[in-house]
C-alpha cells in the first residue's frame, strides 16, 4: 500500500479553491425539475410557515433561512388546511421583512385537484403556470387512503408525470406520526410507519422538521424546551453524496419567519 504524498499549504489550498463546494439546500432541493420532494413533520410543527417562507424566498430569490436562492422562480401554493385569513395575516407580517412575493395562490377546495382521471385536468391546470409547486398538505389530493403502499404508488407515478409534462417540481407536506407520539421524530423513522416508506422512495429529497432536542442547563440538569425551535432533518437528498447537517430554526412569531440559529 503507497501513502499519500504530503502536499505543501499553498497547494492544497489552491486545490480546494478549484474545487467546487457543495450545493446550498436550496439548490439541491431544487436541483432539477419534473421531481418531488417532500415535507415532513407532525401536527403543528410549522410546515405551513416554513412553507409559506421557503415560497416567498424561490420567488422572489430572496436568502431563505441563510442559504442563498440562486434562481427565481415562480410558485404556485395550493394550501388546504389553513385558515385563510390567518394566513393572510401572517403574510402581511412576513412581507414586512422579505419582499412581497408573486406568490400564485390556489384558492379552490382540494376535491376539485384529486389526481385521478376525473379531475387531473383541474390539477393540471392550476399548476401550469408554477414552475415550483407546493402542495400543503398533499394528503387531500391523494385518491384514497393516502398511507396505502399501492395508493401511494400509483399517486406519486401520475404527480411525476404531471412536473414531467409541466417541467416543474412538487414540493409536497406531509403530515405522520410515530406509535409513540410523545417521544421525538428521527430521519430513519420516514422507513418505519405505515405508508411512509412508499413517500420517500420515491421523492428526490425529503425534509423532516422536529423539535429542538431539550438541551442541558449549564449547572446541570436539563433545559425548558422552546416549542418555537425546530431541526430540519435531511432524511433524503437528490444527490446521495452530500451530507447535510441538521439546521436548527427558531420562529420568530413577531416576524412570521424561521431564523436560523
Amino acid at each position: 500500500m503507497t501513502m499519500p504524498d504530503f502536499k505543501p499549504i499553498e497547494e492544497w489550498r489552491e486545490n480546494v479553491r478549484q474545487t467546487p463546494p457543495p450545493r446550498d439546500i436550496v439548490e439541491d432541493i431544487l436541483s432539477d425539475t419534473n421531481e418531488v420532494s417532500v415535507i415532513v413533520g407532525r401536527s403543528g410543527i410549522g410546515k405551513t410557515n416554513f412553507c409559506n417562507q421557503l415560497g416567498h424566498c424561490l420567488a422572489t430569490g430572496y436568502d431563505f433561512i441563510g442559504q442563498k436562492v440562486l434562481t427565481k422562480s415562480s410558485v404556485a401554493y395550493m394550501g388546504f388546511e389553513v385558515d385563510k385569513h390567518q394566513f393572510e395575516k401572517r403574510t402581511a407580517i412576513l412581507e414586512k421583512h422579505i419582499p412581497s412575493s408573486p406568490l400564485l395562490w390556489v384558492d379552490t377546495p382540494a376535491q376539485f385537484f384529486k389526481l385521478d382521471k376525473n379531475t387531473e385536468a383541474n390539477f393540471r391546470k392550476a399548476v401550469k403556470s408554477g414552475k415550483v409547486v407546493i402542495i400543503d398538505p398533499v394528503r387531500y389530493i391523494v385518491p384514497g387512503d393516502y398511507l396505502d403502499p399501492k395508493v401511494v404508488t400509483e399517486f406519486m407515478q401520475r404527480l411525476q408525470q404531471v412536473m414531467r409534462d409541466n417541467d416543474s417540481l412538487a414540493i409536497i407536506v406531509l403530515y405522520f406520526k410515530k406509535l409513540d407520539n410523545r417521544s421525538p421524530q428521527e430521519p430513519d423513522d420516514l422507513w418505519n410507519i405505515k405508508g411512509a416508506t412508499e413517500w420517500g422512495d420515491m421523492a428526490s429529497t425529503v425534509m423532516m422538521l422536529e423539535r429542538t432536542k431539550q438541551g442541558h442547563k449549564p449547572g446541570g440538569g436539563f433545559a425548558p424546551v422552546n416549542q418555537d425551535n425546530i431541526t430540519i432533518h435531511f432524511a433524503k437528498t437528490r444527490n446521495a453524496a452530500l451530507v447535510h447537517n441538521p439546521i436548527n430554526l427558531h420562529f420568530n412569531r413577531q416576524k412570521c419567519l424561521f431564523e436560523r440559529i
